[in-house]
């Protein structure tokens, strides 16, 4: 299968690791359903896996850490997670809910079996009718004979030429 040149770099930029959830997610979704694909991102992470070795893996310095945490708040230790109280059990009876009154409402099962019925049956007599045509256009003989259509005979003079 011929790709795109967006996807052959949307398989090369997830061999390197560089796409974001959702196009992470996409190009995971692609290679479940296409094998192809599949073997394409294997063949960039092998022509790009070289480049994870030729550089090591580089530490951030302390600062970089503490600038990130006080950024989002964690400067100081976490507090303990606490808990709302759950409500007291209450050991009263509870009552049922009241009942709704149901004496205006339509089964609603009864009216489909009805108009499947009506359908049903339209559709019996369409395909006699049919049938019948059918049968009167293509075999006439097989009708009876108060239905069989009558035959239409035309009668032609034809005058000849005196001599």
């Amino acid at each position: 299968m011929a790709y795109s040149e967006d996807q052959i770099a949307l398989a090369a930029e997830y061999a390197l690791g560089t796409l974001d959830a959702e196009e992470r997610l996409q190009a995971e979704t692609m290679m479940s359903a296409d094998k192809e694909f599949a073997a394409m991102v294997e063949a960039w992470q092998h022509k790009l896996g070289v480049l994870n070795q030729m550089v090591g893996s580089v530490e951030p310095r302390p600062e970089v850490w503490n600038k990130i945490k006080s950024a989002i708040g964690l400067s100081e230790a976490q507090a303990a997670l606490v808990l709302p109280e759950a409500p007291p059990v209450t050991s009263e009876a509870v009552e049922p809910p009241a009942v709704a009154d149901t004496s205006n409402v339509i089964r609603l099962s009864a009216q489909a079996r009805r108009w499947r019925n009506v359908a049903t049956f339209t559709t019996a007599i369409a395909a006699a009718l049919i049938a019948m045509i059918a049968v009167g256009v293509y075999q006439p003989d097989l009708l009876p004979e108060a239905i069989r259509p009558k035959p239409r005979t035309q009668v032609a003079e034809v005058k000849t030429p005196s001599a």
